[in-house]
């Protein structure tokens, strides 16, 4: 499963954003949706975040591949490499 999920796993995958309760509350549902389905998060190189705001002061790592156990198992060294940001606010 490949997409930006406009969501975050913890709170290293934010910076310079205010995090309230309402976040909290997100990434927790979403580390429990990732948990239930079973799914792993596989490593991602290159860069920490994947999605800035215009003005490149806050940044996110929203952008993520889940694998199941199945595939790391017989792709024990998969990752993926983020691009230098365009001219968009996401990094390829």
């Amino acid at each position: 499963m490949v997409g930006d999920f406009n969501s975050f796993r913890s709170l290293g995958e934010r910076r310079n954003a205010n995090i309230d309760v309402d976040h909290r509350r997100e990434m927790r549902r979403f580390n429990e949706f990732i948990e239930n389905t079973k799914l792993l998060d596989i490593l991602m190189v290159g860069r920490k975040y994947t999605w800035y705001k215009p003005n490149d002061l806050v940044m996110s790592g929203i952008d993520k591949i889940l694998v199941s156990r199945e595939l790391l198992d017989k792709w024990p060294n998969s990752m993926y490499y983020v691009l230098d940001k365009s001219v968009l606010d996401n990094c390829a």
